[in-house]
């Protein structure tokens, strides 16, 4: 968060892509959900504020069996969070938690929390399908 505004300033993009991360929810639990959300809210509005398209993702969810996996709860009140501030910002929402629900095992690796190779491809197509449905609209 603290560097998102240098990078801004010197990159300044059209669009982009925020995906946070869950350390804080690993680290505090439910204290962590308030944490991040409002990390990920402020980013959400320096963006804006730059006049940047925003795709902003939802956590992909857990896999209950791993070693590092987070409650599922966790993970589903910050997706909650992540999606009222797309709302407010007026980001585009990449549901990451939904396109990899259909079949976690396969996309979440055996530590319950970092994703596959299929899971960081099933994640790139997403936001490229967002990106495509936001960005190429007929004249």
């Amino acid at each position: 968060m603290l560097r998102l505004p240098g990078l801004l300033s010197a990159s300044r993009p059209e669009a982009v892509l925020l995906l946070h991360g869950n350390n804080e929810l690993a680290a505090l639990g439910t204290v962590g959900v308030q944490r991040a959300w409002r990390a990920i809210d402020t980013m959400a509005k320096e963006v804006r504020n730059r006049g940047g398209r925003l795709f902003l993702a939802t956590l992909p969810p857990p896999r209950a069996s791993g070693s590092l996996a987070l409650p599922v709860s966790l993970v589903q009140s910050l997706n909650s969070l992540i999606r009222t501030t797309a709302r407010g910002e007026g980001a585009v929402l990449v549901d990451l938690y939904d396109a990899l629900a259909s079949d976690v095992n396969r996309y979440i690796g055996i530590d319950g929390v970092h994703p596959t190779e299929a899971g960081y491809a099933r994640i790139a197509d997403t936001f490229f399908a967002a990106i495509r449905a936001d960005l190429e609209r007929a004249p």
